[in-house]
């Protein structure tokens, strides 16, 4: 398995149609090839969206989440891969702020949200520890 931290950008949009193509433009000319997106309206804030991307920039609208650090996993999947990564960090006492998982054929990839860098660097070495 391989296992990283990332940074996590965000960028607030209207949720309508096309909304994140200029966001994704913006990384595009930069040459940006993001690893990880993820969009979500927002309840709390009807009307708007929300686009979170790795790798990301300061410039084009997006801000550097330090409320929630990622690590990405990767791997061959296998049945009970993402069971045994959770439990893993549920026995270290590391709360989740948020999971999103993939397979592409025989390849998994999970990235875990954590709360803080100090839960992210805790959770990066878990992950690395867990067979």
């Amino acid at each position: 398995m391989r296992v990283e931290k990332i940074v996590i950008w965000s960028a607030e949009v209207d949720d309508q149609p096309g909304a994140t193509i200029d966001l994704f433009k913006s990384l595009a000319d930069k040459g940006t090839d993001v690893t990880f997106a993820l969009a979500r309206r927002q309840s709390d804030k009807p009307g708007t969206a929300i686009l979170f991307v790795s790798p990301g920039s300061p410039q084009g609208g997006f801000v550097r989440r330090k409320d929630a650090v990622g690590v990405r996993v990767e791997g061959d999947n296998k049945p009970g891969v993402g069971l045994k990564l959770t439990q893993a960090l549920a026995a270290a006492g590391l709360n989740l702020r948020a999971l999103s998982a993939h397979v592409i054929g025989k390849t998994f990839s999970i990235v875990f949200a954590f709360d803080s860098e100090a839960d992210a660097d805790k959770g990066a070495e878990v992950l690395k520890n867990a067979h």
